[in-house]
């Protein structure tokens, strides 16, 4: 539409109550706990010591709780224990009048279809549907150095766990909509976000080289004092894994079903590191089990006969994340009692060309599920410079 358009006259006069006018379309509603905004509880217990060198220790316990936070709104969902119907609910109301909703339904549609609460949407979207809730507990130490001689420092190191139902608001689960809406403790498992360890470090040190430092260089310093060196560590735990199955046939109004799985003996140990893997995928090394992993009872048309035991997120992490940088920077004065100053730097990323390992497919039945491939491993180098006055 354009603005210098009229609006199209619409085919019914306003208000419109006749909820007939959207059958067949996907539709949005407001139950009674809709647009009920949800809230989050926090805690903490912290300690502090004074430790010398200006130095401060922390200890702290932090958690919070979600409670009615933004869940999935997908409204018109039928309950799994429809899922024995099979192949049935693939055929057309036509086939099996016996499942015939109402007088009028198109007798074109799926059985799947005329089971739905209300089958006669394509849809009903229950408009901020508040109905999950989240829980996150952590163990957070922090050892800070403020700036003395020169250093300043701060090493912050988070044991922590999160754990919740789906992992961002407005209906998004990861590889979709609960299992069983009816009953969607079956998706409480860790966040996909979740690293159980994360370890953060940086720090700032200006170089004891110029006048008046322990290594004066004379006439020197100028270009050779001043320099200060500043870095950034980071190192922490690698996210969960989902699996799912690509070969289900699943009919409109259900879940997205999750595989089973067959045994404890899910994958080779630890993640393997980039020492132990190819780059290429002709050369992939293997650590998932696919033996451990497998659809639910399906029916002969692919069905998915119940719902699967394999968690939203399984307890397995990839490889863990490790990044560094260092940077090295100095100020000049441009002129003889001017403010001019001319600023340099250099800053090197990854620096040890690390690596990292990554799965190339989790779909179970794959060619390529659970196998791992090295990737990354690049140094860069970024020259900076500014002149401020």
């Amino acid at each position: 539409m354009y603005l210098d358009q009229p609006f199209p006259n619409l085919p019914y006069t306003l208000p419109d109550t006749n909820p007939a006018n959207g059958h067949f379309n996907a539709s949005q509603t407001a139950t009674a706990n809709s647009n009920r905004p949800g809230y989050v509880q926090n805690w903490n217990v912290t300690v502090q010591y004074l430790l010398p060198s200006q130095m401060v220790v922390e200890a702290a316990y932090v958690g919070n709780h979600g409670t009615r936070v933004w869940g999935y709104n997908e409204y018109d969902i039928s309950h799994v224990s429809q899922l024995a119907l099979g192949d049935k609910l693939l055929g057309t109301v036509a086939q099996n009048p016996s499942y015939l909703p109402y007088a009028g339904f198109p007798t074109n549609l799926s059985v799947a279809q005329a089971i739905l609460p209300y089958p006669q949407y394509f849809g009903v979207n229950d408009f901020y549907a508040y109905n999950t809730n989240s829980n996150y507990h952590s163990l957070q130490m922090t050892l800070t150095k403020h700036v003395t001689t020169g250093l300043g420092f701060i090493a912050a190191y988070t044991f922590s766990k999160t754990l919740g139902y789906q992992d961002s608001g407005g209906g998004s689960t990861g590889y979709g909509v609960p299992q069983d809406f009816y009953n969607r403790k079956l998706e409480y498992s860790l966040a996909s976000f979740n690293q159980t360890h994360n370890f953060k470090f940086t720090a700032y040190y200006d170089l004891p080289v110029g006048t008046g430092r322990k290594w004066d260089f004379k006439g020197w310093n100028t270009l050779l004092g001043g320099w200060q060196i500043s870095g950034l560590v980071n190192y922490a735990s690698g996210f969960p894994i989902a699996v799912y199955y690509p070969g289900y046939n699943t009919p409109a109004g259900f879940g997205s079903i999750r595989p089973d799985l067959l045994s404890s003996n899910l994958a080779n140990g630890s993640i393997p590191g980039p020492g132990s893997t190819n780059y290429s995928a002709d050369f992939a090394t293997s650590w998932l089990n696919p033996s451990s992993f497998g659809p639910v009872p399906m029916s002969s048309q692919g069905v998915p006969l119940t719902v699967g035991n394999a968690p939203r997120n399984l307890g397995l992490t990839g490889y863990p994340f490790i990044n560094e940088n260092v940077k090295l920077s100095k100020t000049f004065s441009l002129f003889r009692g001017e403010r001019a100053k001319l600023k340099l730097g250099a800053t090197l990323f990854n620096p040890f060309k690390r690596q990292s390992t990554g799965l190339l497919d989790t779909g179970v039945g794959d060619s390529a599920f659970g196998q791992v491939v090295s990737n990354g491993g690049n140094r860069t180098m970024q020259l900076e410079g500014r002149i401020d006055f």
